[in-house]
């Protein structure tokens, strides 16, 4: 019920409005593929009002591309993805985190790993249940 109220409310928060910029979360990692890892991309087009929101929602999806690559549950012993790393940037191809202070990064990425780390334990929860 939690993932699926996350889920809601990370769409909801990524709808354009108006006065709203633009801006690209770029997901760099390895994906595992038959022949082992190799490098691969991912860029997400995303609005927000200001840089701070922007970062949020970057931090999100990089988060949740953490636990996911961990494949809560499976057993797998190579993970999909692995190295993840990521950045957002403005129209202007600048990197937002060089813009934010650390305190402010440090609150953000501290709220969402706990809000992500809470979501994915109830999964395991809910899968070693069934």
């Amino acid at each position: 019920m939690r993932k699926l109220l996350f889920i809601c409310i990370f769409l909801f928060s990524c709808k354009q409005q108006k006065n709203h910029s633009t801006y690209i979360i770029i997901l760099n990692y390895d994906e595992y593929s038959r022949g082992g890892y190799s490098p691969a991309e991912k860029k997400d087009t995303i609005s927000a009002n200001n840089d701070t929101v922007a970062f949020k929602k970057g931090f999100s999806l990089f988060s949740n591309e953490i636990f996911m690559s961990k494949d809560v549950g499976s057993g797998r012993s190579n993970p999909m993805r692995k190295n993840i790393s990521f950045k957002v940037v403005d129209k202007n191809g600048k990197n937002i985190q060089e813009k934010l202070s650390k305190r402010v990064i440090d609150s953000i990425e501290n709220k969402i790993n706990k809000e992500t780390e809470q979501i994915f334990n109830d999964l395991k929860k809910i899968r070693k249940s069934n």
